[in-house]
């Protein structure tokens, strides 16, 4: 009986069907590579434009920052300085108001208790003046004529 078979009647064949896959493997391996080299490239533009983006929004950050600072620093000094004032201030009004309350004691409190004992010893030698007449009129209308 002769050979039939699919080997016999297309002999290489499978060389053939193995250099196909071959090819075709390494077309599909070369294309996976160059699919991926491009997807690193695209990942590695798109991470230097968002590292760009932060650099620029970190410098806007820290500049933002430092005004900041400098702000709080400069309210802080003013805020000193506006309390040193207002000690100072009150340091000097309670002085005068001291120094106003002894003036207003001397110059007004003593004037005032002195006119006040004056005028008390010359309410009593009135009143005393007005006992004596009565009792000077008691006697002589109580004298036998």
């Amino acid at each position: 009986m002769p050979d039939i078979s699919f080997a016999s009647a297309f002999p290489g064949w499978l060389e053939a069907l193995l250099a196909v896959y071959l090819v075709v493997g390494s077309v599909l391996g070369i294309g996976f590579i160059v699919g991926v080299i491009i997807l690193v490239v695209k990942v590695k533009r798109f991470v230097a434009h968002v590292s760009k983006q932060v650099d620029s929004v970190a410098t806007k950050v820290t500049t933002t920052a430092d005004h900041v600072t400098t702000t709080v620093n400069t309210l802080a000094d003013r805020a000193q300085r506006i309390g040193e004032t207002v000690e100072t201030m009150v340091r000097r009004v309670a002085h005068k108001v001291d120094v106003t309350t002894d003036v207003l004691r001397d110059a007004i409190a003593g004037p005032v208790i002195n006119v006040s004992s004056v005028a008390t010893g010359i309410r009593r030698a009135i009143e005393t003046w007005l006992e004596r007449r009565r009792g000077h009129r008691r006697l002589e209308e109580d004298r036998p004529e």
